[in-house]
This record gives structure tokens, C-alpha cells and sequence, in this order.
């Protein structure tokens, strides 16, 4: 229980240090949820624009094993646009990935679109997914037909995740000037499948 405690307490105090948020090997996370926002002012189908990117690691780098989302395009085998491709990388090398059932472009002005990203290690393995997504274009999506994976985790724990990374890596590759915002809203601490910490981070990448 005081473990628990002095987790709580870190994130509530320190969620944005530019450390991995919670260093000591007596509770190890097992699971991170990111909230983040997307409001796309003006959108253009025809000129595949905007395209987002947000990167999501174990540690505080993408050296190595991490994951990666790209929204209104994908670039497998080819680049194609609109919905989303979800990506597990080792450095630069895409071992496995997931293509949306949705193909459809942004289309709406002034759209928002919500969703939560997942990493979490079970059963020895490192996940990622989509889950709780919302948008006009797409309607809901996310769940688990998102997952990708590394069959043998590399980290026992997701101590050394940093959230100032996640925010540093995100960003609008193309059509900026369409995007309204872009935002991480939170983020959501797992041990063992047990909420032990929630904080609200409402850092603004755009």
C-alpha cells in the first residue's frame, strides 16, 4: 500500500518531468493509457491533409522497440490516405501493424476527433491499441481488431514510459495550418489491472 501511495504522489506532483515518471523497481506499471484530442479546422480530401502522428515507447526513447499512429494516412505498403494505421517499430523496421477498417478521409470542418492509446505488457508480451475513438468521419473505432504487438516484451515494466516524450514525438506532418488542435489530455497508470493513478496533462503539441 505505501508503494501505491508514493505512486499516486509522484505523478500527482511530477507527472511532467522530463524523467521516466516512476523510476524504483518495488511497483512495476504494467499498463498506460493516453487520452489525447484532435480538432481539425479545416480538412482537405483531396490533398490528404492534415496528417498526424503521435509515438508511444516503453522507455524515454525510440531507439529499439516502441509504436507509432499515423491518422488520415497510412504508409503500408504505400502511402494511402485517410483512416489510420497503427505500427509496432523496432528502430526504423515495422514489425507488425494494423490498418483501420475505415478508409475514409477527414472530411468536416471544425471536427473532433478523441481516442485512447494503450501499451501494456501481458503475458510477457508488449501491446499497443486504439480504444474509445470518436469522430464524424469514422464514427467510433478502436478496440482490440487495433492491436499489434511484440510477442517477447523488451522491459520487464513500464517504469521508464515518459510522457513528456509521448507530447515531444506527437506532432502534424502535413497541413498544419488545418489543424485547430492537437492535444494530450491525460494519462491513465496501470498496476496488475488496477488504476493506481490519473493525471490530467492538457499539453497543447498544436
Amino acid at each position: 500500500m505505501r508503494a501505491m501511495t508514493t505512486l499516486i504522489l509522484c505523478f500527482s506532483t511530477f507527472a511532467w518531468l522530463a524523467t521516466p515518471l516512476f523510476s524504483s523497481d518495488s511497483v512495476s506499471i504494467t499498463r498506460v493509457d493516453e487520452d489525447w484530442e484532435l480538432v481539425v479546422r479545416e480538412p482537405s480530401p483531396m490533398l490528404d491533409s492534415p496528417q498526424i502522428s503521435t509515438w508511444m515507447s516503453p522507455t524515454d526513447s525510440l531507439d529499439g522497440k516502441h509504436f507509432a499512429t499515423d491518422f488520415n494516412h497510412a504508409q503500408r505498403p504505400d502511402f494511402s490516405s485517410g483512416g489510420f494505421q497503427v505500427k509496432a517499430m523496432d528502430w526504423e523496421s515495422l514489425m507488425d501493424d494494423c490498418i483501420s477498417d475505415s478508409g475514409d478521409n477527414l472530411s468536416n470542418d471544425n471536427e473532433t476527433i478523441r481516442w485512447t492509446q494503450r501499451m501494456e505488457i501481458k503475458e510477457n508480451a508488449l501491446e499497443f491499441s486504439i480504444h474509445d475513438g470518436t469522430s464524424q468521419s469514422w464514427g467510433t473505432f478502436g478496440g482490440t481488431n487495433t492491436k499489434v504487438l511484440f510477442d517477447q516484451s523488451p522491459v520487464a515494466n513500464l517504469n521508464a514510459y515518459s510522457v513528456n516524450k509521448s507530447a515531444e514525438w506527437a506532432g502534424v506532418g502535413f497541413g498544419g495550418n488545418r489543424v485547430q488542435s492537437l492535444t494530450l489530455k491525460r494519462i491513465r497508470i496501470y498496476v496488475n489491472d488496477q488504476l493506481v493513478a490519473s493525471v490530467d496533462v492538457n499539453q497543447v503539441i498544436q
